[in-house]
């Protein structure tokens, strides 16, 4: 029997193959042999899924577990299930209900009947799980009716105005009336005119006198006197009206014969005989014992406190305490100002901690003597605690100022205030010494000019050698033998020479020679050119002898 190449070929690829897998089986054994045996582990059950069903009670929740550790080696497999189920209800059935209902709306008509007004309300609970629904209207209407007719109201009439002439005739008086109630509704309306107007005249009024004060008292009290009364004008005279006759001040003797001999001594002037002589003012009588009653716009004592000033601050440590007022009258003449203010002051001004003020407006010359309420402030702000005590104090205008009958505060914290100037800030002045009227001081003296001559004497230069600011002007004047020529004065902001011409000279002086000279001054201006403070001291030049012309002509 004949076997090819090709079977014996495969013969031996098989018998190789057979080798092989048994040489691979031996090796899986040993392999076996030497594996642990590990069982199956399950993982902790997964939480229960939501119920399969959101209404009643026929659902399902179903929960999972994993391996956790697979078996091996032999091991046994995981026993039961993966998965777990079980029974689930839903939520409970819940009906509508209606919230409450809201207010009535207004009514669709402001006017008449015909008008409607509705109410709504909303679902509180909405149904839910087969519950039953809200089925009733969530709105309703019912009918209603607006105001009725108002017919228009006139108010009554205003007084009748002061006729438009004062004097003669041809004047006329208005008066209106407003409406009161006004037409709604379709009701009337108000068609009569709101103003009506009729003729007048004016009249010619007579003065009249008020009646006679009282008498004052006996100007002494020891020998004879004089008395005094006045009377003011109540009603001037107007539209060619009669004047007041007569005087407005009556005087007559008076005797006095009590009290003639000062039984405590001479408290005031000198003794003399049982009595007083040379009383200092304002005191008058045997004793130097009264008060001189007199005009009070010429017998009155100066007070010249500047510190009496509103803008006078003092802190607790500088108040000052000043008890040397009598019950007599006074007049402001201090730097700080004349008139007592007439609104509230803060507490620490005018030097003291209670600063009083006038409350009220001062009088007019002719008003004559007022009585006036001043009040204490202890304001912090200005505007709170302004008037925590009040007096009466009186008062008179007299010719440009205003004299005040004061008296001693009963507290040493309180004290009058009278005007509001402050001194001068520093490197300023003024005539008093404070504001308002306060300049800077004048610079500083400048250098002196050189006056020379030039083309052939028929110029003549004042020249300076000075520094020149904006804020600082320079003035130029000549002199012919000391004679100032104001018509040549020059105020040079710029530059540093200022020329005269023959033909200038020529107008002013005579022929002849004559000696010429200039002098500098300086100040400082504002920006508007005006002048911010005095001059400076004047710096003289050298003189320069000025030859002119026989045919000159002096002027």
């Amino acid at each position: 029997m004949k076997v090819s190449l090709g079977m014996l070929f495969l013969c031996v690829v098989v018998i190789q193959l057979l080798c092989v897998d048994a040489v691979f089986r031996r090796r899986r054994r040993r392999r076996r042999r030497s594996c642990p045996v590990v069982n199956c582990v399950w993982s902790n059950w997964q939480a229960w899924s939501a119920c399969s069903v959101t209404c009643g009670n026929a659902g399902t929740q179903t929960r999972t577990r994993g391996v956790e550790t697979s078996a091996s080696g032999g091991g046994s497999a995981c026993s039961g299930s993966a998965t777990d189920s079980r029974s689930c209800s839903g939520q409970a059935i819940i009906n509508c209900s209606w919230n409450t209902w809201q207010g009535w709306s207004p009514c669709s008509v402001s006017c008449g009947s015909g008008g409607t007004q509705t109410r709504t309300r909303c679902v509180e609970t909405a149904e839910y799980c087969g519950g039953t629904t809200c089925s009733e209207p969530s709105e309703q209407q019912r009918s209603c009716s607006g105001y009725s007719p108002v017919n228009c109201v006139w108010g009554d009439w205003q007084e009748w105005t002061a006729c438009s002439v004062t004097c003669g005739s041809g004047g006329t008086q208005t008066r209106t009336r407003c409406v009161e109630t006004s037409e709604y509704c379709g009701g009337t309306t108000c068609s009569e005119p709101s103003e009506q107007q009729r003729s007048c005249s004016g009249e010619s009024i007579n003065c009249v006198w008020g009646d006679w004060q009282e008498w004052s008292s006996c100007s002494v009290t020891c020998g004879n006197g004089t008395q005094t009364r006045i009377r003011i004008v109540m009603t001037p005279e107007s539209c060619g009206g009669m004047t007041c006759n007569g005087l407005s001040e009556q005087q007559k003797t008076c005797e006095n014969q009590n009290n003639c001999v000062c039984s405590q001594g001479c408290m005031r002037g000198t003794a003399s005989s049982g009595s007083c002589v040379d009383c200092p003012f304002p005191y008058t009588g045997s004793c130097c014992e009264q008060l001189i009653d007199d005009n009070p716009c010429t017998a009155h004592i100066d007070v010249n406190q500047p510190w009496r000033s509103i803008n006078y601050v003092a802190d607790a440590g500088n108040l000052i305490c000043y008890t040397g007022l009598i019950d007599y009258w006074y007049r402001f003449t201090g730097a700080g100002g004349g008139e007592m203010p007439t609104e509230c002051v803060k507490t620490g001004r005018c030097s003291v901690l209670k600063p009083i003020w006038l409350f009220g407006n001062h009088p007019s010359p002719q008003e004559g003597i007022v009585t006036r309420k001043v009040c204490t402030s202890e304001s912090t702000n200005g505007d709170d605690n302004c008037c925590t005590d009040t007096r009466t104090i009186n008062i008179k205008k007299c010719n440009g100022y205003y004299v005040y009958k004061l008296f001693q505060p009963p507290n040493c914290n309180e004290g009058f205030c009278a005007g509001k100037e402050v001194p001068c800030s520093q490197g300023k002045h003024s005539s008093n010494g404070y504001t308002p009227n306060c300049m800077h001081n004048p610079p500083v003296n400048p250098i002196s000019p050189t006056l020379e001559t030039s083309l052939g004497d028929t110029e003549y230069i004042c020249r300076f050698n000075v520094q020149h600011y904006s804020n600082m002007s320079y003035t130029v004047k000549w002199y012919a033998e000391g004679d100032n020529r104001n018509s040549f004065a020059f105020s040079a902001v710029h530059g540093n020479s200022v020329t005269l011409g023959t033909q200038q000279l020529r107008s002013v002086f005579g022929s002849g020679i004559t000696l010429i000279t200039c002098t500098l001054a300086a100040e400082y201006i504002n920006t508007d050119g005006t002048a911010m403070s005095e001059p400076s001291v004047v710096s003289k030049s050298n003189a320069v002898a000025m030859n002119l012309p026989s045919n000159g002509s002096k002027k």
